[in-house]
This record gives structure tokens, sequence and C-alpha cells, in this order.
């Protein structure tokens, strides 16, 4: 399931996630090639960093992942934990103007219509 789409214009690219099948996912949008690669954890949402790294929200936080030529993630580090109740996930969120990321949150189960919307303020997180 493609979730939280993300435009990148400098590599002509369309990134999400699958938030059940932990994987990233992109299509380069002028070839029309498809790249998908596992994950070891949920990522739920993505944003733009300025030096072109992807930031995400999942799991364990807000995650920037460095992005090789190939596509392969080729680092992952968590820049910001952002702590939820038992049985909660994050759902969707993006990067504002000032460089926050914003992400709302959910039952996991989707049995209560309960969340929660945070701000998150990663260092160098900026558009």
């Amino acid at each position: 399931m493609g979730e939280g789409p993300l435009w990148d214009p400098s590599r002509g690219l369309i990134w999400w996630v699958d938030i059940k099948s932990p994987a990233l996912h992109a299509h380069h949008v002028a070839s029309g090639a498809n790249h998908a690669q596992p994950l070891p954890c949920r990522l739920t949402a993505l944003g733009l960093a300025a030096d072109r790294s992807l930031v995400a929200i999942g799991d364990t936080g807000l995650v920037r992942l460095s992005v090789a030529e190939d596509l392969e993630v080729s680092s992952a580090e968590v820049i910001a934990t952002a702590p939820l109740l038992a049985g909660m996930r994050f759902n969707d969120g993006k990067v504002d103007a000032a460089g926050r990321f914003w992400a709302g949150s959910m039952d996991d189960a989707e049995r209560s219509a309960c969340g929660s919307l945070q701000r998150i303020d990663g260092r160098c997180v900026t558009t």
C-alpha cells in the first residue's frame, strides 16, 4: 500500500512507503522505472532535506535516510525521538516551510478513533 507520497524534483522521483510491509519505493517519472527496498522498521511519511537526504517518521522517531545514486538507503540515523502511547503509530506527515516535521498518529489496530498531531524539531531538517 502506497503511503506518504513525496515529489523529489532534483531526482525526478516520486517516493512513497509501504507501512504494513515496510519498504521504501521510488518511481522515476521520465523513465517509468520503479525501485523498492525492504526496510527493517516501519516508516509512515517522508520529507526532503536540503542535502537531498530523506527524512521519515516511523516507529523509531524521525530518521534521516541517506540515499545512494542507485536509490538504495546507504545509512539511517535517528535524529529525533517522538514518543507515542502504547498501541499507537505515526501515520501521515510532512515538513513545513520552517523545516519542522509534522506527523499525525493513530490507533495501529484501527479500533479507536484517537490520535494526535506532533511537531518534531529534528536537526538539519530543512526544505
